[in-house]
């Protein structure tokens, strides 16, 4: 979901979570973006995505949500203003709450902060990637050669991989989990925007195994307020 409405192009040195510096006595040094992964990144989620930023979030006008909202951003700032040390831990983010409320907006600028570290981050719809593994079967790529692409990555980032109704089948539920359990295993981080309510509706729709593998020692953000979608 796009939380910001209006949106100014930025310099390439300015920062996903727009903190330019620490007072004019103690700047910040900001590296410059890395353009080939920003480029890899906008590629694959869209040029609707292009300029999510959690200084452009648009907060709800109702305080108490605001409060919130702001809270929950501050938290992702804290990570993000570590990000090399949490990548190197294997320490991943947990997005999850209802629909249309700026999740992947969120972790779009996420991976901007990755980009600005030089950290790969390979970001993959959760429809679209049980589509290559079944498009495997009919090629010469092979179930594991699609896990292997998964798992290689410094960080893995994937919309919502809860289908739209229902729950996880057993096949995509194993084919899950032998990714994060692996990447678990070699300390590599894996990022995910999910659409459930709580941590009980979680392990109902996507397995106990798979909860587990995500939420240790992870960041869990839970983004529970209105949707930003309306009608035109």
């Amino acid at each position: 979901a796009v939380l910001g409405a209006d949106v100014v192009a930025e310099d390439q040195r300015d920062v996903a979570f727009g903190v330019e510096g620490m007072g004019e006595n103690n700047p910040l040094q900001i590296a410059p973006i890395n353009n080939n992964i920003w480029r890899t990144i906008v590629s694959r989620v869209g040029a609707r995505y292009e300029n999510c930023r959690a200084k452009n979030v648009e907060f709800s006008p109702d305080r108490e949500v605001a409060k919130r909202q702001r809270e929950l951003i501050a938290r992702l700032e804290g990570y993000a203003d570590n990000m090399t040390e949490n990548v190197k831990a294997g320490r991943g983010v947990v997005f999850y709450g209802p629909t249309g409320t700026g999740k992947d907006h969120l972790l779009v600028a996420l991976m901007r902060k990755a980009a600005h570290c030089c950290i790969p981050v390979e970001w993959r719809n959760g429809v679209t990637l049980f589509a290559d593994v079944r498009d495997s079967f009919d090629s010469e790529r092979t179930e594991s050669s699609v896990a292997a692409e998964l798992i290689k990555p410094d960080v893995l980032a994937i919309s919502d991989p809860l289908p739209p109704f229902g729950n996880l089948t057993q096949f995509q539920s194993t084919f899950l989990f032998s990714v994060l359990d692996a990447r678990y295993r070699q300390l590599k981080p894996t990022w995910v925007t999910s659409n459930f309510k709580d941590g009980a509706e979680a392990a109902d729709r996507m397995g106990i195994q798979i909860i587990e593998r995500l939420k240790d020692q992870s960041l869990a953000l839970h983004c529970n307020w209105p949707s930003y979608r309306k009608p035109q």
